[in-house]
Parts: structure tokens; sequence; C-alpha cells
């Protein structure tokens, strides 16, 4: 496929400074797409060497370069006129191996649209994704390839990290092949443990490549090469750091947890606070880009995020945004006079206006400084802060079993016991569940280095805390039985003394509990059995009688989830709506009501058979009150 580009103003900035984020992108669709890439410019002939010489200096890859040829003199209109024929004169030879054409010059733009070539400025080629991108270099695949689904692996089987895919026996030997080579070098090289790989998420990778081959592919590429390039993507991700495309982020969820650009699918957005100063910048955006000031370079996105700044709130991810986003353009105002200076005939021009869009205010010599200093602060602040769906909490709980409670030199006591156990089926519940060894291991990690804190509770009640691991006062230690906890009680506190008490006199009438949640991934569903491999935990309790639920306590609704599909016949994102609802004491949806009478028409008890004798005296009956009456 073909991308062309214009030089000034689209690969450069002003002057020659490089529009870099571009001149990378370019790069990336030449390495990883096979792109080819055609120059047009309005610049003279006569400039041609000159010219050359900028692109290596940029590192700008092309295979075509045309100068304006038309005249000595590169006028508005004669740019204009020559861009539009050279545009004409590729379209009529290279058709629809166009992907687009890129420039910062709106007639240049409508220009190619007329002769049906996509058109876009700089700024929304790098909106673009990695999907997006791929629409446009990659012609649609023909019918034959279009495959929907498959008859070996269900819908849905890559998403996750272990996914129950089946390919070829010689896909699967090359996968792990692949898994074992990468690893043992990362091994030798002494790499970071988070550059290795697991041969179930190349697994996941290949089959999701193979899943986009059905929608676009280059010609002349088979669907396992296809697939099998995704899966190298990916290990070049893992072993450096960085994709080679920085589009490429679709894979991510499938890097080891600690990798630098892990990230969870579907991932839960934190929202923030924005200062007054920036929602009066983004509102005074609004109002100009109302009055038409706004230039052509704006995309919807750009527009419904500054009703969001405006409006004083937005996503931590739009925080992270603007940080990028002013360090690639506060050249467009600062310096500008018609972009920075409001009594400058010409203010506000386009800079200015998306300067105020994103919630910068350009007039100002430090507008940009504050803003960035706003943001990487709201980014620091979360990087270490857990964003928790509620929704997703569940809580398990085992009998006491052993533990002691020793006294200490100072007069406290040193609890010890066992929260959870591994390779230990649970009982009691619709499913079987056992937890894998290891499976707070993250958890814990996090606890260590500062990032997380646990509290040994009461009864699950964050108002009587016992100790927690911020105090030093709770430790919790993974071994071959289980999550073991060790906690100081003070008994000076009525409910620590509560605690020892009923420890000591009431101790088979009591149990131990935790609550956490699955993260994506982190449970394996096997039939009925359910093993958890990771758990997010976010407190362990201990548990005096009428407080000891039937273990476990709560099937939380992650596992409603997976049960209600095959035994109520019943959505579990609906069910786990309505049940929600009905916690809270809330009015119910049509929807839900629907629910409700599904779930009673699959569980109610079936009508028991009337006997025959029974039946005939029952009509009998009916008939003498009909004459009667």
């Amino acid at each position: 496929m073909i991308e062309i580009y214009d030089i000034d103003g689209t690969l450069t900035t002003s002057g020659e400074a490089p529009r870099q984020e571009l001149i990378d992108y370019i790069k990336s669709g030449v390495a990883d797409y096979g792109i080819e890439v055609y120059i047009i410019s309005g610049r003279p002939i006569a400039r041609l060497e000159e010219t050359e010489a900028l692109l290596e200096k940029l590192g700008v890859p092309y295979d075509e370069i045309y100068l304006q040829d038309f005249s000595e003199e590169s006028s508005p209109a004669v740019i204009e006129a020559f861009t539009a024929y050279k545009l004409s004169k590729l379209q009529e030879e290279y058709g629809d191996e166009i992907a687009f054409f890129v420039s910062d010059d709106a007639s240049d733009r409508d220009a190619a649209e007329g002769m049906g070539i996509h058109a876009m400025t700089p700024e929304q080629v790098l909106e673009m994704d990695h999907e997006h991108r791929a629409e446009h270099t990659d012609p649609a695949a023909p019918p034959s390839d279009q495959i929907t689904g498959s008859d070996t692996n269900e819908p849905g089987s890559a998403k996750g990290k272990l996914g129950d895919i089946d390919l070829s026996e010689a896909t699967e030997k090359a996968l792990q092949t692949k898994s074992d080579d990468h690893n043992k070098a990362m091994a030798e090289a002494d790499r970071p443990d988070w550059t290795r790989v697991r041969v179930d998420s190349l697994r996941a990778v290949y089959r999701r490549g193979s899943g986009a081959y059905s929608v676009s592919h280059r010609p002349g590429t088979t669907r396992e090469q296809w697939s099998m390039a995704r899966v190298n993507a990916f290990l070049y991700l893992a072993r450096t750091g960085a994709p080679n495309n920085a589009a490429y982020v679709s894979d991510n969820d499938l890097l080891d947890p600690e990798h630098p650009k892990y990230s969870e699918e579907n991932e839960v957005r934190a929202q923030v606070d924005v200062p007054a100063y920036i929602q009066s910048a983004a509102d005074k955006g609004l109002a100009y880009y109302a009055d038409g000031l706004g230039g052509d370079g704006l995309v919807d996105q750009t527009i419904s995020d500054a009703r969001d700044l405006a409006g004083g709130s937005v996503s931590d991810e739009k925080a992270r945004r603007m940080i990028a986003w002013i360090a690639r353009h506060r050249g467009d105002w600062e310096g500008v006079p018609q972009n920075s200076d409001e009594s400058n005939d010409n203010f506000p021009g386009p800079g200015a206006v998306a300067a105020y869009l994103w919630g910068v205010n350009p007039t100002q010599s430090d507008g940009a400084d504050r803003v960035v200093r706003w943001a990487e602060g709201i980014v620091a602040a979360l990087e270490d802060r857990e964003i928790i769906d509620l929704k997703e909490l569940e809580t398990r709980a085992l009998p006491m079993g052993d533990f002691t409670v020793t006294e200490d030199e100072d007069g406290q006591k040193t609890f010890s016991g066992y929260a959870a156990l591994f390779n230990v089926p649970s009982d009691g519940m619709q499913f079987t569940e056992i937890i894998a060894p290891n499976a707070f291991t993250r958890t814990l990690k996090r606890v260590a280095d500062g990032k997380k804190m646990i509290s040994f509770l009461f009864g699950h009640d964050e108002t009587r805390a016992l100790a927690t691991t911020a105090s030093g006062r709770l430790s919790l230690t993974e071994d071959e039985r289980g999550l073991k906890v060790e906690a100081k009680l003070d008994p000076a506190d009525p409910d620590a003394a509560s605690v020892i008490s009923k420890l000591t006199y009431e101790a088979r009438s009591m149990g131990m509990s935790f609550g956490f949640s699955i993260p994506r991934s982190g449970d394996v569903w096997n039939e009925n059995v359910r093993t958890l491999n990771e758990i997010n935990l976010f407190e362990v309790s201990v548990l005096s009688a009428g407080q000891t639920p039937a273990y476990p306590a709560t099937i939380g609704l992650t596992a409603v989830r997976k049960l209600s599909a095959a035994k109520l016949g019943v959505d579990g994102d609906r069910l786990m709506n309505t049940l929600e609802a009905i916690k809270g004491a809330q009015p119910l949806t049509e929807d839900d009501l629907k629910v409700i009478d599904q779930v009673r028409e699959r569980l109610s008890p079936k009508p028991v058979g009337v006997d025959p004798s029974v039946a005939l005296a029952m009509l009998q009956t009916k008939r003498l009150m009909d004459q009667e009456l």
C-alpha cells in the first residue's frame, strides 16, 4: 500500500523542525507493514537536492518524491494546481493501492478527497490506532478469506492469557520453540523477568492475528504468515520494552504484568477533578470552536474531551495524553503571535484554539508548563493507586484451623494462622474452587514495595482494624500451605481483646477469611472447577461465631457471571446488574423483571402430576357446579 505525504507543515512544523511523531509513524509503517511512501511537495524542482538532504537528515524513508515543476515560483495557486495534478496521476496509476494522503493544507486535502483519495491532517493520522491503520494500509480480505468463527475454537477463546485455543501440531511446535528460544536468550542476557513470555500468550497472539487476517491483510500473505508476523511483533515488544510500531497496543494485556507496556484490556479509568484555570481555557476553546475558528485539524475526540475538561472532570488517561500532546504542539503557539498574542489581528489562530481545547491558555508564558505540572501530578498520584470495581469483590472463609497466640515481652499478643490454603478444594458451592500456589505473590510484592496496604479486620469491618501492613503490625507470607497471617494484637484495644478472648475460649466456632477480586485472566475454568491463579487481596479477617459464613462466604459476581450462562440461561452481566439493584434496594427496570422471570422459570419447582382419579373427580365437581349455575 502507498501513503502520500506533504513536507512543509506536515513532516515539519516550522522551518525544518521535524514533526517527529509523524516521522516515527512513517518508519513503523515501512517496517511493520511494508508501506511505500511517496512525497509530494510544492517546493520547486530546483530544490530537489536540498529537499532530499533534508529528508535524509530527518530520517524520513520514501520511495518516490515529486516536487513542483510547473513554475520557478511556488505561489499558493501553482502549488495547489501541481498537487492536484500529481495526485490525479497517482490515483490513475495506483487506484485503491493508495491508503491515504496527509497534508496540513485544506485545499490539497479537498482535492484528494474529490479524487476518491482519503485525506487527513497530521493530527488525524496520529490519532489512528493500530486497527485503523490496518484498515487503511491493507485491503479488505477477499470473501474466501473472510472467515467468521472457527470449527475448532469458540468465539473469544483468544481474549485471555490462557485461552482454550486448538492449533495445528506444527504451529504449536513453532510457538513452543519461539517461546523457549526467546526466554533462553533473555535469561542468558540477564534481562529483567518481565521480558519473559508464556507459550499460552503466544498462542493467543497467533489466534488474534488469525482473526485479524479475516478482516484485512496484504495480498499474497497467508493466514499463517500474518499470524506469525504478529507473534514476532509481540516478541519484539516483550524483548525491548517498546513496540516497533508505536500504535501496536492490542496485545499489551498478554505481556508480563511487570512489563512497562502491560495494560489490562478494558481497564477501569479513574476520573480526576480539573482545576478552574484548565476548565476556563477549555471553555474558551469551545467558544472559539463554535465560532468556526478551530481550523481543519480538530477531531471529534478533542472536542468531546474539551467538554469534559470544561465540565471539571476527565479520565486519568486524558491527563496522560495532555502531557504528550503539549510536548508535541507547544511550538504551535509559543512565539507565534497569532496564537499567543491577544492583540494580534489574527488571534486566535487554529494553534491557539487547539491549545485552549487542551486546557492551555496560550497567552500565558507558563500556560503549558502549568497544565503539564498538574497532569504529571495526577499521573504520579495514580501510578500506585489501585482502581477497584466493587462489583467484583469476593470473600472466602474457612474454619480457624491451626493457629497460635503468643505473648510478647511488651505485653502485646501475636496471632499466627492461615487465611487461605493452597490446592484445597472448596466445599458448599455450586462449583469447586482451588487456590493455586503463589496466587498472592503480586499483591504481596506491592505490599513489600509500599504500594499497597492490607488490613487485618474483625469480621470484614473496616472500622475495626486490628493491624495493618503499613504499621508493620501485620505480616503476610506465602508458604507451601497457603497465605500465612501474623498480626500483633493490642490487648488495650477492645476489638483485639475480644478476639483474643474468643480465640482462647471459642476457637472452634471461629474462622478466617479474606476479601479479594480476581484480575482479568486471573482464574481458569475447567468445566465446573475454578482455579484462582492470581488474587488481588484487599484484607484478611478473623470471624467470630455468627460471622462465620458457610465456606466460602460469598460467591463473587465474577463467578456468578460464569455460572449463569451455563446453568440459568441468563446473560451474566444482566443477572449481575439485577442482583446489584436488589441488594441496593433500587427500582427495578423492565429488563430486571425479565431476568427475574427467566431465573424463576428455570429454578422454580416443577409442577407435580395429578392422579387421574383425582382429576376426574375435579372435572365432575366442576360440571355439577356449572349445572347449578
